[in-house]
Protein backbone atom coordinates (compact mmCIF):
# COMPACT_ATOMS: atom_id res chain seq x y z
CA UNK A 1 0.00 0.00 0.00
CA UNK A 2 1.37 3.28 -1.08
CA UNK A 3 0.37 6.20 1.13
CA UNK A 4 1.76 9.66 -0.02
CA UNK A 5 1.03 13.44 1.74
CA UNK A 6 2.37 16.79 1.92
CA UNK A 7 3.80 19.11 4.49
CA UNK A 8 2.73 22.52 4.00
CA UNK A 9 5.52 24.32 5.22
CA UNK A 10 6.93 28.08 3.71
CA UNK A 11 8.74 28.43 1.80
CA UNK A 12 9.47 24.73 1.42
CA UNK A 13 7.12 22.03 0.73
CA UNK A 14 7.93 18.66 0.11
CA UNK A 15 6.47 14.43 -0.79
CA UNK A 16 7.06 11.59 0.87
CA UNK A 17 5.05 8.03 0.72
CA UNK A 18 5.83 4.81 2.45
CA UNK A 19 5.08 1.23 0.43
CA UNK A 20 3.76 -1.59 2.98
CA UNK A 21 4.51 -4.98 1.49
CA UNK A 22 2.50 -7.64 3.07
CA UNK A 23 5.05 -10.86 2.99
CA UNK A 24 2.59 -13.74 2.89
CA UNK A 25 5.31 -16.04 3.13
CA UNK A 26 7.48 -14.46 6.21
CA UNK A 27 4.29 -13.07 8.02
CA UNK A 28 5.71 -10.04 7.93
CA UNK A 29 5.36 -6.42 6.98
CA UNK A 30 8.10 -4.36 4.99
CA UNK A 31 7.98 -0.69 5.01
CA UNK A 32 9.89 1.67 2.20
CA UNK A 33 10.21 5.23 2.35
CA UNK A 34 10.06 7.58 -0.30
CA UNK A 35 11.19 11.43 -0.74
CA UNK A 36 11.47 14.09 -3.20
CA UNK A 37 11.34 18.12 -2.62
CA UNK A 38 8.44 20.13 -4.29
CA UNK A 39 10.10 23.42 -4.77
CA UNK A 40 10.27 26.36 -2.67
CA UNK A 41 6.91 27.72 -4.43
CA UNK A 42 4.82 24.58 -4.78
CA UNK A 43 1.30 23.93 -3.06
CA UNK A 44 -0.49 21.28 -1.71
CA UNK A 45 -1.80 19.73 -5.09
CA UNK A 46 1.44 19.64 -6.64
CA UNK A 47 3.21 18.01 -3.66
CA UNK A 48 0.43 15.34 -3.13
CA UNK A 49 1.52 14.72 -6.87
CA UNK A 50 4.75 14.92 -6.16
CA UNK A 51 5.04 12.56 -3.07
CA UNK A 52 2.42 10.22 -5.08
CA UNK A 53 5.13 9.98 -7.66
CA UNK A 54 8.10 9.32 -5.24
CA UNK A 55 5.89 6.29 -4.42
CA UNK A 56 4.99 5.04 -7.90
CA UNK A 57 8.40 4.87 -8.62
CA UNK A 58 9.39 2.70 -5.28
CA UNK A 59 6.81 -0.03 -7.25
CA UNK A 60 8.27 0.15 -10.68
CA UNK A 61 12.06 -0.27 -9.35
CA UNK A 62 10.59 -3.88 -7.69
CA UNK A 63 10.79 -6.51 -9.75
CA UNK A 64 8.22 -8.49 -7.73
CA UNK A 65 5.77 -5.85 -8.52
CA UNK A 66 3.52 -8.12 -11.34
CA UNK A 67 0.41 -9.98 -11.22
CA UNK A 68 -0.56 -8.24 -7.80
CA UNK A 69 -3.12 -6.20 -6.03
CA UNK A 70 -1.93 -2.38 -5.46
CA UNK A 71 -4.08 -0.09 -2.88
CA UNK A 72 -3.32 4.00 -2.87
CA UNK A 73 -4.60 5.96 -0.04
CA UNK A 74 -4.47 9.48 -0.53
CA UNK A 75 -5.93 12.49 2.03
CA UNK A 76 -6.24 14.66 -1.08
CA UNK A 77 -9.55 14.91 -2.80
CA UNK A 78 -8.47 17.38 -5.50
CA UNK A 79 -5.88 14.61 -6.67
CA UNK A 80 -8.22 11.88 -7.32
CA UNK A 81 -10.40 14.74 -8.90
CA UNK A 82 -7.67 15.42 -10.92
CA UNK A 83 -6.52 11.55 -11.98
CA UNK A 84 -10.32 10.58 -12.42
CA UNK A 85 -10.57 13.27 -15.86
CA UNK A 86 -7.82 10.85 -17.64
CA UNK A 87 -4.68 11.15 -18.82
CA UNK A 88 -5.63 13.65 -22.44
CA UNK A 89 -7.26 16.02 -19.73
CA UNK A 90 -4.36 16.83 -17.47
CA UNK A 91 -3.06 20.55 -17.19
CA UNK A 92 -0.18 19.76 -14.58
CA UNK A 93 3.25 18.58 -15.43
CA UNK A 94 2.92 16.17 -12.13
CA UNK A 95 -0.33 14.83 -12.54
CA UNK A 96 0.77 13.74 -16.88
CA UNK A 97 3.71 12.29 -15.52
CA UNK A 98 1.25 10.64 -12.49
CA UNK A 99 -0.82 8.87 -15.58
CA UNK A 100 2.59 7.60 -17.36
CA UNK A 101 3.28 5.61 -14.31
CA UNK A 102 0.10 4.26 -13.81
CA UNK A 103 -0.02 2.86 -16.97
CA UNK A 104 3.34 1.09 -16.59
CA UNK A 105 1.79 -0.90 -13.54
CA UNK A 106 -1.12 -1.38 -15.47
CA UNK A 107 0.92 -3.35 -18.46
CA UNK A 108 2.40 -5.54 -15.48
CA UNK A 109 -1.11 -6.85 -14.56
CA UNK A 110 -1.40 -5.10 -11.54
CA UNK A 111 -4.63 -4.25 -10.73
CA UNK A 112 -4.54 -0.62 -9.00
CA UNK A 113 -7.51 1.24 -6.51
CA UNK A 114 -7.65 4.62 -5.03
CA UNK A 115 -9.02 5.58 -2.07
CA UNK A 116 -9.35 8.87 -0.04
CA UNK A 117 -8.90 9.01 3.71
CA UNK A 118 -9.59 11.02 6.26
CA UNK A 119 -5.99 13.08 7.58
CA UNK A 120 -5.65 13.88 10.88
CA UNK A 121 -8.33 11.47 12.70
CA UNK A 122 -5.94 8.28 14.35
CA UNK A 123 -4.89 6.17 11.54
CA UNK A 124 -1.42 5.49 12.60
CA UNK A 125 0.20 5.09 8.75
CA UNK A 126 -1.50 8.54 7.93
CA UNK A 127 0.59 10.01 10.72
CA UNK A 128 3.78 8.14 9.89
CA UNK A 129 3.58 9.40 6.30
CA UNK A 130 2.79 13.06 8.13
CA UNK A 131 6.43 12.89 9.97
CA UNK A 132 8.42 11.89 6.45
CA UNK A 133 6.43 14.82 4.32
CA UNK A 134 8.23 17.13 7.17
CA UNK A 135 11.47 15.66 6.63
CA UNK A 136 11.16 15.55 3.04
CA UNK A 137 10.43 19.57 3.21
CA UNK A 138 13.90 20.20 4.67
CA UNK A 139 15.70 18.69 1.46
CA UNK A 140 17.18 21.24 -0.88
CA UNK A 141 14.49 23.14 -2.79
CA UNK A 142 16.88 24.41 -5.87
CA UNK A 143 17.01 21.49 -7.99
CA UNK A 144 13.13 20.67 -7.86
CA UNK A 145 11.22 22.65 -10.83
CA UNK A 146 8.82 25.32 -10.49
CA UNK A 147 5.80 25.63 -12.23
CA UNK A 148 4.68 29.05 -13.55
CA UNK A 149 1.27 29.34 -12.25
CA UNK A 150 2.64 29.08 -9.22
CA UNK A 151 5.45 31.31 -8.83
CA UNK A 152 2.92 33.95 -10.55
CA UNK A 153 0.30 33.27 -7.40
CA UNK A 154 3.31 33.27 -4.83
CA UNK A 155 4.10 36.18 -6.28
CA UNK A 156 0.30 38.02 -6.10
CA UNK A 157 0.19 36.58 -2.14
CA UNK A 158 3.52 38.69 -1.28
CA UNK A 159 2.19 41.75 -2.97
CA UNK A 160 -1.07 41.12 -1.39
CA UNK A 161 0.58 40.50 2.18
CA UNK A 162 2.97 43.89 1.94
CA UNK A 163 -0.54 45.91 1.06
CA UNK A 164 -2.23 44.08 4.11
CA UNK A 165 0.89 45.01 6.58
CA UNK A 166 1.27 48.72 5.49
CA UNK A 167 -2.63 49.53 5.94
CA UNK A 168 -3.22 50.84 8.98
CA UNK A 169 -5.89 49.36 11.47
CA UNK A 170 -9.55 50.98 11.33
CA UNK A 171 -8.97 52.12 14.90
CA UNK A 172 -11.34 55.17 14.82
CA UNK A 173 -14.75 52.63 13.81
CA UNK A 174 -13.98 50.48 17.19
CA UNK A 175 -15.48 53.40 19.50
CA UNK A 176 -19.24 53.12 17.12
CA UNK A 177 -21.81 51.54 17.54
CA UNK A 178 -23.36 49.74 14.86
CA UNK A 179 -26.49 52.44 14.52
CA UNK A 180 -23.86 55.11 14.73
CA UNK A 181 -21.94 53.97 11.95
CA UNK A 182 -24.82 53.43 9.59
CA UNK A 183 -25.82 57.00 10.38
CA UNK A 184 -22.86 58.26 9.44
CA UNK A 185 -22.70 56.14 5.98
CA UNK A 186 -26.05 57.70 5.24
CA UNK A 187 -24.21 61.24 6.00
CA UNK A 188 -21.45 60.38 4.13
CA UNK A 189 -23.48 59.21 0.53
CA UNK A 190 -26.22 62.11 1.20
CA UNK A 191 -29.22 59.80 1.98
CA UNK A 192 -30.03 60.23 5.49
CA UNK A 193 -33.93 60.05 6.27
CA UNK A 194 -33.65 62.94 8.24
CA UNK A 195 -32.26 65.63 6.43
CA UNK A 196 -31.25 66.13 3.08
CA UNK A 197 -32.05 64.81 -0.09
CA UNK A 198 -34.02 61.72 0.79
CA UNK A 199 -35.42 63.46 3.80
CA UNK A 200 -37.56 65.99 1.11
CA UNK A 201 -38.65 62.76 -0.82
CA UNK A 202 -39.79 60.74 2.28
CA UNK A 203 -41.78 64.14 3.10
CA UNK A 204 -39.72 65.00 6.20
CA UNK A 205 -39.26 68.23 5.19
CA UNK A 206 -41.61 69.72 2.34
CA UNK A 207 -39.16 72.22 1.05
CA UNK A 208 -35.44 71.17 -0.09
CA UNK A 209 -34.12 74.92 1.42
CA UNK A 210 -31.61 74.46 4.53
CA UNK A 211 -34.32 73.99 7.53
CA UNK A 212 -32.13 76.09 9.73
CA UNK A 213 -31.32 78.70 7.02
CA UNK A 214 -35.17 79.45 5.84
CA UNK A 215 -37.50 78.49 8.60
CA UNK A 216 -40.13 80.54 7.40
CA UNK A 217 -40.06 78.54 4.16
CA UNK A 218 -40.73 75.49 5.71
CA UNK A 219 -43.66 76.89 8.02
CA UNK A 220 -45.32 78.29 4.88
CA UNK A 221 -45.14 75.09 3.45
CA UNK A 222 -47.63 72.54 4.01
CA UNK A 223 -46.59 69.93 7.02
CA UNK A 224 -45.12 66.37 6.34
CA UNK A 225 -48.12 64.20 6.98
CA UNK A 226 -46.02 60.01 7.76
CA UNK A 227 -47.64 58.13 5.13
CA UNK A 228 -49.26 55.09 7.54
CA UNK A 229 -51.40 52.18 5.42
CA UNK A 230 -54.96 51.54 6.77
CA UNK A 231 -54.35 48.37 7.90
CA UNK A 232 -51.82 49.50 10.26
CA UNK A 233 -52.48 50.49 13.41
CA UNK A 234 -51.14 53.64 14.41
CA UNK A 235 -50.18 53.59 18.64
CA UNK A 236 -48.26 57.17 18.98
CA UNK A 237 -45.27 56.84 21.41
CA UNK A 238 -43.42 59.13 23.91
CA UNK A 239 -39.63 58.72 24.55
CA UNK A 240 -38.99 58.36 28.29
CA UNK A 241 -35.72 60.03 27.54
CA UNK A 242 -36.02 62.49 25.03
CA UNK A 243 -39.87 63.47 25.34
CA UNK A 244 -40.36 62.67 21.79
CA UNK A 245 -43.58 62.05 20.56
CA UNK A 246 -43.20 59.03 17.41
CA UNK A 247 -45.49 57.19 15.64
CA UNK A 248 -45.74 53.84 16.48
CA UNK A 249 -43.91 51.91 19.64
CA UNK A 250 -41.26 50.06 17.15
CA UNK A 251 -40.55 53.14 16.02
CA UNK A 252 -39.90 55.14 19.36
CA UNK A 253 -38.02 51.56 20.69
CA UNK A 254 -35.74 52.28 17.05
CA UNK A 255 -35.14 56.36 18.08
CA UNK A 256 -34.01 55.02 21.81
CA UNK A 257 -31.13 52.45 20.22
CA UNK A 258 -30.32 55.11 17.96
CA UNK A 259 -29.77 57.99 19.63
CA UNK A 260 -29.98 56.95 22.79
CA UNK A 261 -26.65 54.41 22.77
CA UNK A 262 -25.90 54.80 26.23
CA UNK A 263 -29.07 52.83 27.55
CA UNK A 264 -29.47 48.84 27.36
CA UNK A 265 -31.82 47.76 24.90
CA UNK A 266 -33.58 45.68 27.69
CA UNK A 267 -34.35 48.54 29.47
CA UNK A 268 -35.92 50.53 26.77
CA UNK A 269 -37.87 47.68 25.69
CA UNK A 270 -38.97 47.11 29.80
CA UNK A 271 -39.67 51.15 29.85
CA UNK A 272 -41.77 50.63 26.44
CA UNK A 273 -43.61 47.93 26.86
CA UNK A 274 -42.10 46.38 23.66
CA UNK A 275 -42.35 42.11 23.63
CA UNK A 276 -38.95 40.80 21.88
CA UNK A 277 -41.08 38.49 20.19
CA UNK A 278 -44.56 37.01 19.57
CA UNK A 279 -45.75 34.08 21.18
CA UNK A 280 -45.68 30.81 18.79
CA UNK A 281 -49.00 29.93 19.99
CA UNK A 282 -51.07 33.18 19.12
CA UNK A 283 -49.41 32.77 15.76
CA UNK A 284 -50.70 29.31 15.09
CA UNK A 285 -54.21 30.38 16.59
CA UNK A 286 -54.28 33.27 14.17
CA UNK A 287 -53.15 31.14 10.95
CA UNK A 288 -55.53 28.61 11.96
CA UNK A 289 -58.41 30.76 12.14
CA UNK A 290 -57.55 32.59 8.60
CA UNK A 291 -57.53 29.19 7.10
CA UNK A 292 -61.17 28.69 8.37
CA UNK A 293 -62.03 31.91 7.20
CA UNK A 294 -61.31 31.07 3.37
CA UNK A 295 -62.84 27.78 3.54
CA UNK A 296 -66.37 29.30 4.34
CA UNK A 297 -65.47 31.99 1.65
CA UNK A 298 -64.68 29.32 -0.85
CA UNK A 299 -67.96 27.55 0.14
CA UNK A 300 -69.85 31.02 -0.48
CA UNK A 301 -68.29 31.53 -3.36
CA UNK A 302 -69.03 28.12 -4.97
CA UNK A 303 -72.70 28.29 -4.10
CA UNK A 304 -73.37 31.84 -5.97
CA UNK A 305 -71.40 30.64 -8.81
CA UNK A 306 -73.92 27.82 -9.30
CA UNK A 307 -76.89 30.39 -8.01
CA UNK A 308 -75.84 32.49 -11.48
CA UNK A 309 -75.58 29.67 -13.54
CA UNK A 310 -79.12 28.30 -13.00
CA UNK A 311 -79.99 31.82 -13.55
CA UNK A 312 -78.12 32.29 -16.75
CA UNK A 313 -79.24 29.17 -18.12
CA UNK A 314 -83.42 30.07 -17.92
CA UNK A 315 -82.49 33.36 -19.19
CA UNK A 316 -81.28 33.90 -22.41
CA UNK A 317 -79.27 37.01 -22.60
CA UNK A 318 -79.17 38.99 -25.95
CA UNK A 319 -77.82 42.36 -26.32
CA UNK A 320 -80.87 45.20 -26.32
CA UNK A 321 -80.23 48.15 -28.75
CA UNK A 322 -80.86 50.49 -26.14
CA UNK A 323 -77.42 49.60 -24.53
CA UNK A 324 -75.80 50.20 -28.26
CA UNK A 325 -77.52 53.35 -28.66
CA UNK A 326 -76.07 54.34 -24.57
CA UNK A 327 -72.61 52.83 -25.91
CA UNK A 328 -72.52 55.53 -28.79
CA UNK A 329 -73.88 58.66 -27.07
CA UNK A 330 -71.39 58.18 -24.26
CA UNK A 331 -68.71 58.20 -26.61
CA UNK A 332 -69.68 61.19 -28.62
CA UNK A 333 -70.62 63.49 -25.47
CA UNK A 334 -67.16 63.41 -24.39
CA UNK A 335 -65.14 66.16 -24.96
CA UNK A 336 -62.26 66.46 -27.90
CA UNK A 337 -58.55 67.43 -27.09
CA UNK A 338 -57.29 68.58 -30.00
CA UNK A 339 -53.12 69.20 -30.34
CA UNK A 340 -51.56 72.68 -29.71
CA UNK A 341 -49.64 71.93 -32.83
CA UNK A 342 -52.26 74.00 -35.25
CA UNK A 343 -50.78 71.95 -38.30
CA UNK A 344 -50.85 68.42 -36.29
CA UNK A 345 -54.84 66.54 -37.06
CA UNK A 346 -54.41 64.22 -33.81
CA UNK A 347 -57.25 64.29 -31.52
CA UNK A 348 -57.57 62.52 -28.01
CA UNK A 349 -60.66 62.45 -25.72
CA UNK A 350 -60.37 63.51 -22.10
CA UNK A 351 -59.91 59.69 -20.98
CA UNK A 352 -56.85 59.46 -22.60
CA UNK A 353 -55.05 62.74 -21.32
CA UNK A 354 -51.97 61.00 -20.96
CA UNK A 355 -52.33 59.72 -24.45
CA UNK A 356 -52.12 64.06 -25.75
CA UNK A 357 -48.89 64.69 -22.94
CA UNK A 358 -46.73 61.33 -24.26
CA UNK A 359 -47.83 62.93 -27.98
CA UNK A 360 -47.09 66.35 -26.91
CA UNK A 361 -43.66 65.17 -25.76
CA UNK A 362 -42.62 63.06 -28.27
CA UNK A 363 -43.81 64.29 -31.21
CA UNK A 364 -43.78 68.74 -30.48
CA UNK A 365 -40.97 69.20 -28.16
CA UNK A 366 -41.04 72.51 -28.37
CA UNK A 367 -45.02 72.83 -27.58
CA UNK A 368 -44.40 71.01 -23.55
CA UNK A 369 -44.00 74.68 -22.14
CA UNK A 370 -47.97 75.44 -24.19
CA UNK A 371 -49.99 72.60 -23.00
CA UNK A 372 -52.78 73.54 -20.65
CA UNK A 373 -53.70 72.72 -17.39
CA UNK A 374 -49.74 71.51 -16.55
CA UNK A 375 -49.34 70.54 -13.13
CA UNK A 376 -45.65 69.64 -11.20
CA UNK A 377 -45.98 65.55 -10.61
CA UNK A 378 -42.55 66.01 -8.53
CA UNK A 379 -42.01 67.52 -5.02
CA UNK A 380 -38.89 69.54 -6.42
CA UNK A 381 -41.70 71.83 -7.68
CA UNK A 382 -41.67 73.16 -3.74
CA UNK A 383 -37.91 73.77 -3.25
CA UNK A 384 -38.22 77.07 -2.31
CA UNK A 385 -35.68 80.09 -2.56
CA UNK A 386 -33.06 79.55 -0.11
CA UNK A 387 -29.53 77.09 -0.33
CA UNK A 388 -30.48 73.34 -0.70
CA UNK A 389 -29.77 71.06 2.68
CA UNK A 390 -27.60 68.62 2.28
CA UNK A 391 -25.02 67.89 4.53
CA UNK A 392 -21.75 69.13 3.48
CA UNK A 393 -23.92 73.19 3.77
CA UNK A 394 -24.57 72.12 7.26
CA UNK A 395 -21.44 71.04 8.26
CA UNK A 396 -19.58 73.85 6.30
CA UNK A 397 -21.75 76.82 5.29
CA UNK A 398 -24.47 76.84 7.14
CA UNK A 399 -24.58 80.12 9.11
CA UNK A 400 -26.87 79.45 11.84
CA UNK A 401 -25.01 75.87 13.09
CA UNK A 402 -21.56 78.10 13.68
CA UNK A 403 -21.24 78.03 16.52
CA UNK A 404 -21.73 74.40 17.07
CA UNK A 405 -19.65 73.79 14.43
CA UNK A 406 -16.91 75.95 16.43
CA UNK A 407 -18.07 74.06 19.45
CA UNK A 408 -17.20 70.56 18.23
CA UNK A 409 -14.70 71.44 15.37
CA UNK A 410 -12.85 74.64 16.58
CA UNK A 411 -10.36 74.15 13.45
CA UNK A 412 -11.66 75.04 10.14
CA UNK A 413 -11.75 72.31 7.44
CA UNK A 414 -9.02 72.56 4.79
CA UNK A 415 -6.28 69.83 3.09
CA UNK A 416 -4.65 69.95 6.27
CA UNK A 417 -7.71 69.65 8.17
CA UNK A 418 -10.26 67.17 6.22
CA UNK A 419 -13.75 66.23 7.34
CA UNK A 420 -13.98 63.28 10.04
CA UNK A 421 -16.23 61.32 8.38
CA UNK A 422 -15.86 58.24 10.70
CA UNK A 423 -15.58 60.35 13.88
CA UNK A 424 -18.23 59.99 17.16
CA UNK A 425 -17.23 63.98 16.91
CA UNK A 426 -19.47 63.94 13.53
CA UNK A 427 -22.57 62.16 15.06
CA UNK A 428 -22.26 64.47 18.07
CA UNK A 429 -22.61 67.49 15.70
CA UNK A 430 -25.49 65.97 13.45
CA UNK A 431 -27.16 65.02 16.29
CA UNK A 432 -27.44 68.68 18.39
CA UNK A 433 -27.96 70.23 15.09
CA UNK A 434 -31.20 67.79 14.70
CA UNK A 435 -32.64 68.59 18.14
CA UNK A 436 -32.26 72.58 17.37
CA UNK A 437 -35.04 71.95 14.90
CA UNK A 438 -37.83 71.38 18.17
CA UNK A 439 -38.36 74.89 19.89
CA UNK A 440 -37.74 72.66 23.59
CA UNK A 441 -34.36 71.56 21.55
CA UNK A 442 -35.20 67.82 23.62
CA UNK A 443 -35.89 66.01 19.90
CA UNK A 444 -34.95 65.29 16.71
CA UNK A 445 -37.49 66.08 13.67
CA UNK A 446 -38.82 63.14 12.57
Amino acid sequence: MVQPTCAEIVPNSGGAAILFQNLIFERTISKTFAHEAAGPVACSFRAENVGLRAGLKLCLADPAMKKCRLLICTDSLSQLDALARGPILQTDDTANELWHLLLQLAAREVDITMQFIYSHCGLERNELVDKEAKTASELPQADAPVWLPYLMSAVRRHGKSKDIESEEPLKHLTHLSCNQSTFLSQIRCNECPDLGRLAHRIGTSMVESCRWCCPEEHKAAAPAVPRISAARSVDPCKCPYCDEVISTRPNCLKHCLRWHTEIPEEEARRKLNCVKASDPKKKEKKKEEKKKEKKEEKKKEGKKKEETKKESKSKTTTPSLESKSKSKSSTADKPILHCPDPHCPNKFTTTSAGGLTRHVNSAHPTLRKEQPDAKPTNLRATRGIGVVETPLHVLQECPRLLSLRQQHFPKPFSKDNPIPWFSASLFKFFHAALQQLKPDGKGRQI
